[in-house]
């Protein structure tokens, strides 16, 4: 069973090591969209940045088996603004646009909902919420 944990732990961070560092790399040109003009260019660069950053951060906790509990929450505080700022699929009048902003927002929900399955699973078999005190590398186990 490790075997099988271990693939669906690099299967799910796969898309957030992958994605976000292709985002992360355009991220002025992505802070220009019209998702973002709300908040001033500055703002806006930081928000792209940070929320990658969260992605990558929280993916490498559960790729590694570090903390994934910890890196579920990232990848949730990426998810959430991500998924509701760039694909409001709602606003767009019915046609192909509209479908494909549909399809990647209910694509992000249900990996909104596989993160909190897996915090939830983790938290499960811990002692104390997050796990994060009673960590292996720390000698608590």
């Amino acid at each position: 069973m490790d075997v099988v944990e271990l693939a669906g732990r690099l299967l799910f961070a796969a898309v957030f090591l992958i994605s976000p560092a292709g985002v992360l790399a355009q991220a002025p040109r992505v802070a220009g969209l019209p998702a973002l003009a709300a908040l001033p260019r500055p703002l806006a660069v930081a928000a792209v940045r940070g929320t990658c950053l969260a992605a990558m951060g929280g993916a490498g906790l559960i790729a590694l088996g570090l903390w994934p509990d910890a890196g579920a929450l990232l990848v949730l505080a990426f998810l959430v603004p991500v998924t509701s700022t760039m694909h409001p699929f709602w606003t767009v009048e019915p046609s192909l646009a509209r479908k494909q902003k549909r399809d990647a927002f209910l694509t992000n929900t249900s990996l909104a909902g596989a993160a909190l399955l897996l915090l939830a699973a983790v938290n499960q078999s811990q002692h104390v919420a997050l796990g994060l005190l009673a960590h292996p590398l720390l000698g608590r186990a």
